[in-house]
């Protein structure tokens, strides 16, 4: 392998036609350019590929999820959005671990999560198409809050508190 591992998003083509190889040269430039948009994003990245975005003249078109937080706002931004992808894959995992009558449910918001999470390496979500990820972070939420609500303090392994978060994530209700 002469190439890092990104570039496999280029050897993928199921259809004909695929832009894979845009892709990885995307991801391959943000981190060659990773000095402009680490700290606070930016609102140029014309000069990252050959190729720009017909209907804005300082941008190539950021067709990855991730790296599009990125862009809009550093490092930090990109960090947070997965931070609560996977929190939303915790919760799912505990629901189901926990509650097995609201496993179905869990499971279904589970696997549109992954739709989603998978999908944010292709596509960047635009416009009001963001909100159906986040009401599916938002439904995970919510059926986490109503199943250790229901559940007695003994029938959880660690101390009872108004609201049982997972050890993983316990820091998060002392912010």
């Amino acid at each position: 392998m002469h190439r890092p591992p990104y570039f496999i998003l280029a050897s993928i083509d199921l259809a004909g036609g695929s832009t894979g190889y845009y892709r990885a040269q995307l991801i391959r430039s943000s981190i060659e350019h990773l000095n402009e948009w680490w700290f606070a994003g930016t609102d140029f990245t014309r000069h990252w590929l050959a190729t720009g975005a017909a209907m804005d003249p300082n941008n190539v078109d950021i067709a990855n999820q991730f790296l599009a937080n990125g862009v809009q706002g550093g490092l930090l931004q990109m960090g947070l959005f997965v931070c609560i992808l996977w929190i939303a894959f915790v919760f799912v995992g505990k629901i189901i671990d926990v509650n097995p009558e609201s496993g179905h449910q869990a499971w279904i918001l589970g696997t549109s999560l992954f739709a989603y999470a998978i999908s944010g390496i292709s596509v960047s979500y635009f416009d009001q198409s963001f909100i159906f990820l986040y009401f599916t972070v938002a439904g995970v939420g919510s059926l986490y809050v109503s199943v250790f609500k229901e559940l007695p303090p003994e029938a959880t392994s660690e101390a009872p508190c108004e609201m049982d978060f997972p050890k993983e994530v316990r820091w998060l209700t002392s912010l």
